[in-house]
């Protein structure tokens, strides 16, 4: 039985093998649309443009902020996609998280946990963000999708601070 097994699999080299699909590629130059995106926090700025290049070890991003007067900031990180976790911030905070990256499903998915102390209640409750990134299939739209679920939050708070989601989406520069 095993001779069958190995005669046929000898045949068909790459019976048995599990294609990996290849990761999509973000490198370029994304531009915010608005229109697209459901990022409340958008209307306070003036533009928003975001410039990747990818390797197999990591995705760097540049993002580059303009604010509606006028200052321009540029903030730089690292993703890791192999869980290996970096240190990421938003668009409007130089704090710093611990965030854990890998692919999943042909999308890069990055997960971290932001923590707020409560001083009437002397509580602690948490924020645990999941970005999801994925391409269009054309590869023109940049599509990050952040779920925020929350936990712990102190029952005066539970109508104010709820789980959400929003996505930014992004136009490819030619």
């Amino acid at each position: 039985m095993l001779t069958v097994v190995i005669a046929i699999a000898l045949q068909f080299p790459h019976f048995g093998l599990m294609a990996v699909p290849p990761h999509p590629d973000f490198s370029g130059t994304w531009r915010i649309d608005r229109k697209l995106s459901t990022y409340e926090l958008l209307r306070d700025l003036e533009d928003l443009v975001f410039v990747i290049s990818q390797s197999d070890e990591s995705i760097n991003l540049k993002r580059i902020i303009k604010e509606k007067k006028h200052k321009e900031r540029i903030k730089e990180l690292t993703y890791y996609a192999d869980g290996r976790g970096e240190k990421i911030s938003f668009l409007f905070s130089s704090e710093k998280w611990n965030s854990k990256t890998i692919w999943v499903e042909g999308s890069l998915v990055s997960k971290f946990t932001v923590t707020e102390y409560e001083s009437t209640s002397s509580d602690f409750y948490y924020y645990d963000y999941t970005e999801t990134w994925s391409l269009s299939k054309n590869s023109k739209l940049l599509t990050i999708k952040t779920d925020i679920a929350v936990r712990n939050v102190p029952n005066f708070l539970r109508n104010r601070i709820t789980s959400s989601s929003y996505a930014k989406v992004f136009q490819r520069m030619e």
